[in-house]
């Protein structure tokens, strides 16, 4: 967009690059008092003839009588009036351009539009006091400046034009800005000028200013005139009376644009979102057969819309807060994805690329700029919100809103992988990221979550490995990250190609299943074009929407089977050779016989501590050492608890020893060949007092141990048993089962 200077030049009021134009002004407006035009009377006088007086002008003129029935008038008129109008002021109609037809159509174009600017300069050249009369009382004048703003070309289609085109549509770009910028800026002088709400209600009421056209002025001339478009946003926002009005005219323009983006991709991919109603727009539906032409319209159409959302931020910030509201910028992310993939996905690989390659390029420029439309449009959100954070750097508490629509604007546009990449290439949302949390209390886990997501992006690697910042929208980026094939040896290759072969097999017999009238051969074609996607092939032939080139094959066309490929050598090894020949010389290796020979050696452990021949070998040395080894001094005297050992159903009484420690008796170990006499009389001892029981206690031996006054309460219960049980039970199980009750 910063080219648009140098196509269409400056501008300025005080140069005239015009011819001169032989019609004439009258100056009648005196301001002395330097009162605002629209408080200005003027005297006018006029004279009249009295026909009651004479018969006839001859008859005056011959007796000399001519004072005498010429009476002299004189009135007081305001300065804005129909009578101050001349009597002929040249008024032409703009001539629209039609883009979608040839140049020989549009030769009206030339003729008309030359008389157009002659319109234009005239009231360039008029005094401002004839300016505004004709502004307000001439219909044919309203009309003419309707026209334009009805029908103006844009800068991106300004180079489509032809050479002599170009030059005529300058000359009315140039004029109409000029006659423009002097209704906006209605203050010429201290003799000349009027207060801007009267202005703004004159143009209101001619309809010659609203939000749309704003919105088209804002479009067209933002790159020229930053002044032009401030002062617009100012007398038209600022209308007394209007606020509501304006309000509500905004939220239906920001839900206009919506439907238009919800249009267009319906349009394309012949499915509406639900719940959404149908509306019609001046765009075609999808047409059977694929064209290029239908593909630009669409583009032109996508490109007018969102440049237009793009204005009306421009002109109004205010905007952006109701759009946030009816979440706009989510919905942008989402009309993203689906429209540009769409697009492209139409035209990958296609056969009118090459055939209309002129065509194909300018489609492919206007869909860069459309992106990055899309881009700049999202980031006025981030820009506001930015703004309005640092705005409260004082007060953190309401810093907390805005930095909640951030986190929530930026978490929603992670689930849109495309257009979040494309705008991190040209805005990086790491920078962004730190700039909030230099002016702000931000949620620091979530956006670390927002940056960790991106970067895990598979999309977002590929375009910043594959694209610089400045290339991202003027290349044909594909929908998914191509997989870089591994460098596979010959082997791999040729079982590679009998599978691929395979595969296309199943595709097309899967195909003939549907189709058995088609051939082989036209399948394959098919496959070919639609990149061997089968649904896209089937979906193309139902819907009789197959490229052109296709329709020229017969459609019994056979499949010859390419023949298959001779066999091709392969390598026996890899790297250096081998010392040995085959497997019988490297098996019968004997270079590393020593190096094992040390290795099992080091391996043996021998344990020679004692001589079986030496006199004061002691057997004794051989016992095994006791698993349980006590750690600390403190448990050599510690007895374990009574309770836990009764609780413990894994020991019984007689696994433990009168010191309390564990018996295992499972483990055997050591006996050595002379056992000591006193050890085992101590053993036996011990193994038959433990039969006998214990004298001084009452009871039989398995109760011993117990103290008398339980014994005396168990004999006390026993004497209180009932000899019989206290009901039938079996009477009163069955008195239970017949109630519908579980008997215990």
């Amino acid at each position: 967009m910063n080219e648009l200077t140098n196509l269409f030049g400056g501008f300025s009021l005080k140069e005239d690059e015009n011819e001169f134009i032989n019609y004439s002004y009258f100056d009648f407006f005196k301001n002395p008092n330097k009162l605002p035009i629209n408080n200005v009377f003027i005297e006018r006088v006029r004279t009249e003839v009295d026909k009651s007086a004479v018969g006839s002008w001859n008859v005056v003129e011959s007796k000399g009588k001519k004072k005498e029935c010429i009476s002299i008038k004189k009135e007081v008129i305001p300065a804005l009036h129909e009578s101050w109008l001349p009597e002929y002021i040249p008024t032409f109609e703009y001539q629209e351009y039609n883009l979608t037809a040839s140049e020989e159509d549009n030769i009206w174009f030339l003729e008309n539009n030359k008389n157009y600017v002659f319109f234009l300069e005239y009231l360039i050249k008029c005094t401002y006091h004839q300016f505004w009369c004709s502004i307000l009382f001439k219909e044919e004048v309203q009309n003419g400046l309707r026209e334009f703003l009805s029908h103006p070309i844009p800068a991106y289609f300004y180079k489509e034009l032809g050479e002599d085109f170009q030059k005529v549509y300058k000359s009315v770009f140039n004029a109409f800005y000029m006659v423009y910028r002097r209704l906006i800026f209605c203050n010429e002088s201290e003799f000349e000028y009027m207060p801007k709400s009267l202005a703004a209600k004159y143009l209101i009421d001619r309809k010659l200013l609203n939000l749309q056209i704003a919105v088209t002025v804002t479009h067209l001339y933002q790159d020229f005139d930053k002044d032009l478009i401030n002062e617009l946003s100012e007398i038209y926002f600022s209308c007394e009376g209007q606020e509501k009005f304006i309000q509500k005219e905004v939220e239906n323009i920001l839900k206009h644009y919506n439907v238009v983006l919800q249009m267009i991709k319906g349009k394309l991919t012949g499915k509406f979102d639900p719940g959404i109603t149908v509306v019609p727009i001046s765009l075609e539906d999808r047409p059977k057969v694929f064209s290029l032409a239908w593909i630009n319209s669409v583009v032109n159409y996508l490109l007018n819309t969102i440049c237009s959302l793009n204005a009306l931020f421009l002109l109004r910030k205010e905007a952006i807060t109701e759009a946030l509201t009816l979440k706009v910028p989510e919905k942008l992310c989402k009309s993203y994805d689906s429209i540009f993939k769409e697009l492209y996905d139409l035209l990958e690989d296609r056969q009118e690329m090459l055939e209309e390659s002129s065509l194909f390029e300018k489609i492919m420029t206007k869909l860069a700029l459309a992106r990055a439309k899309f881009v700049d449009t999202f980031n006025s959100f981030i820009s506001f919100l930015l703004n309005e954070t640092i705005s409260r750097m004082e007060n953190t508490k309401n810093q907390q809103e805005y930095l909640e629509m951030f986190l929530d604007i930026m978490t929603a546009a992670l689930e849109y992988e495309i257009f979040i990449c494309d705008f991190d290439c040209i805005h990086s949302i790491a920078q962004i990221v730190e700039t909030f949390e230099d002016v702000s209390q931000i949620d620091k886990t979530r956006a670390h979550y927002i940056i960790t997501s991106l970067n895990n992006l598979e999309r977002h690697v590929f375009v910043k490995e594959k694209f610089n910042v400045v290339a991202t929208f003027k290349n044909h980026i594909p929908k998914l990250i191509p997989i870089e094939e591994s460098t596979t040896d010959n082997l791999n290759e040729t079982s590679s190609t009998v599978n691929d072969e395979a595969i296309l097999e199943d595709k097309i017999i899967s195909i003939l299943g549907i189709f058995p009238h088609l051939g082989g051969g036209f399948i394959e074609k098919c496959l070919e074009n639609y990149n061997y996607d089968t649904d896209q092939v089937v979906q193309a032939i139902l819907e009789e929407n197959l490229p052109p080139h296709l329709y020229d094959l017969p459609f019994d066309l056979p499949r010859i089977p390419p023949e298959p490929e001779p066999p091709k050598p392969i390598l026996a090894y890899k790297g250096k050779k081998p010392d040995y020949d085959d497997a019988l010389d490297m098996l019968d290796d004997k270079k590393e016989k020593d190096k094992m020979k040390v290795l099992v050696m080091e391996g043996i452990k021998y344990n020679n501590r004692y001589n079986n021949s030496d006199d004061e070998y002691d057997d004794r040395d051989d016992l095994l050492e006791p698993d349980f080894v006590v750690e600390h001094e403190v448990e050599k005297y510690e007895k374990p608890n009574e309770d836990d050992l009764v609780s413990d159903t894994s020991y019984s009484e007689n696994e433990f020893d009168e010191e309390g420690k564990a018996v295992e008796k499972n483990k055997t170990g050591f006996k050595p060949f002379c056992e000591d006499p006193a050890v085992v009389r101590a053993r036996y001892e011990a193994k038959f007092g433990a039969r006998r029981g214990k004298s001084n206690v009452v009871g039989k031996p398995k109760g011993q141990g117990q103290e008398k006054t339980v014994v005396n309460a168990r004999q006390k219960k026993n004497v209180q048993k009932s000899s019989r049980a206290n009901h039938n039970r079996k009477g009163g199980s069955q008195f239970k089962r017949n109630r519908g009750m579980i008997p215990s």
